[in-house]
C-alpha cells in the first residue's frame, strides 16, 4: 500500500498524533493572529504621525527663533532712536533761538519720526507672525500629547495581549514536547513532512469510507486492506496523509473536525 518502511502504529501513537496536529495548528493560528494584531498598524501609523509633527515642530522652531532675532532687533532700533529724538529734543532745547539749528533738528525729528512708524510697523508684523507660530506650536503639542497618550495603552493592551498569547503559546509547546516524546521518532519525521506538504494538516481520520480532510471515499479493496492491517496509523492511499484508521475516542473526534 506504502513503499514507507513499517513503523510501530500503536493506539497512543494515534491519540498523540491527533493532539499534536491540533496544538500546530493553533500555534499556527496564533502566530498569524500575533502578526496580524490590529494594534500594530495602529501603532506604526501613530509613531508616523509622531514623526511629522516632530519635523513641523523643528521648522516652526526655526521660524520662531528668526522671528525672535527679527523682534529684537527692531526693539534696538526703536530704543535707538527714541535716544536719538531724546538727544535732537535736547539740542532743541538747548538752541532755542538759532534758527539754523532748529530747521536741522526739526528735520531731523522728523526722519526719525518716520523711522520709528516704519520700525512700529515691522514690529506689529513681527508679533502677529509670532503669535500665529507660537498657537500652531502649541496645537501641533496638543495632537502630540494625544498621540503620546493614545501610545501608551495601545502598547500596554498590545503588551497584555501579546504577553497571555506568549503564555498560552508556552503552555502549547510544553505539551507539544510531550506528545513528540510519546510518538515514534520514525513516525514523527513522517508527520513533519506530511504537515509541511499539507500546511499542517497532514493528519486524518477515517469516518466510514471517508478520511476527514481529502474526503475521496476509499474502495471496498482499500477498506479491506485497512482492515487486514490492522493498526492504528497507515496512509491514505489518494493523498498520502497519515490516516487514523480507528475510532480512537474524543481526541480523534476533535482532529477529524480541525481538518475538516
Amino acid at each position: 500500500m506504502s513503499d514507507m518502511p513499517e513503523i510501530n502504529d500503536t493506539y497512543a501513537d494515534a491519540l498523540s498524533l491527533m493532539r499534536l496536529q491540533e496544538i500546530d495548528l493553533a500555534l499556527l493560528k496564533m502566530k498569524d493572529q500575533l502578526k496580524n494584531l490590529p494594534a500594530f498598524p495602529k501603532i506604526k501609523a501613530e509613531n508616523a504621525a509622531k514623526k511629522r509633527i516632530a519635523s513641523e515642530k523643528l521648522k516652526l522652531t526655526g521660524k520662531r527663533k528668526d522671528l525672535e532675532i527679527e523682534a529684537s532687533d527692531l526693539e534696538k532700533s526703536r530704543k535707538k532712536t527714541e535716544d536719538e529724538v531724546e538727544q535732537q529734543s535736547k539740542m532743541l532745547r538747548e538752541n532755542s533761538s538759532d534758527h539754523r539749528i532748529i530747521a536741522d533738528v526739526e528735520r531731523s525729528l522728523s526722519n526719525l519720526a518716520k523711522a520709528q512708524d516704519k520700525i512700529d510697523f515691522q514690529y506689529e508684523k513681527v508679533l502677529a507672525d509670532l503669535q500665529t507660530i507660537e498657537f500652531a506650536e502649541a496645537k501641533l503639542l496638543e495632537q502630540e500629547q494625544v498621540l503620546d497618550k493614545d501610545l501608551v495603552e495601545l502598547n500596554a493592551s498590545l503588551e497584555n495581549t501579546t504577553s497571555t498569547m506568549q503564555a498560552e503559546a508556552k503552555r502549547l509547546n510544553a505539551e507539544r514536547a510531550r506528545c513528540v516524546a510519546d510518538i515514534d521518532e520514525d513516525l514523527y519525521k513522517r508527520y513533519q513532512k506530511g504537515s509541511q506538504v499539507f500546511r499542517g494538516l497532514g493528519v486524518e481520520v477515517l469516518k466510514g469510507n471517508k478520511p476527514s480532510i481529502c474526503r475521496v471515499e476509499l474502495q471496498p479493496s482499500d477498506l479491506a486492506e485497512i482492515e487486514h492491517d490492522k493498526s492504528c496509523v497507515q496512509e491514505c492511499p489518494y493523498c498520502r496523509r497519515i490516516l487514523i484508521t480507528k475510532d480512537i475516542g474524543a481526541c480523534g473526534q476533535a482532529g477529524a473536525q480541525a481538518g475538516a
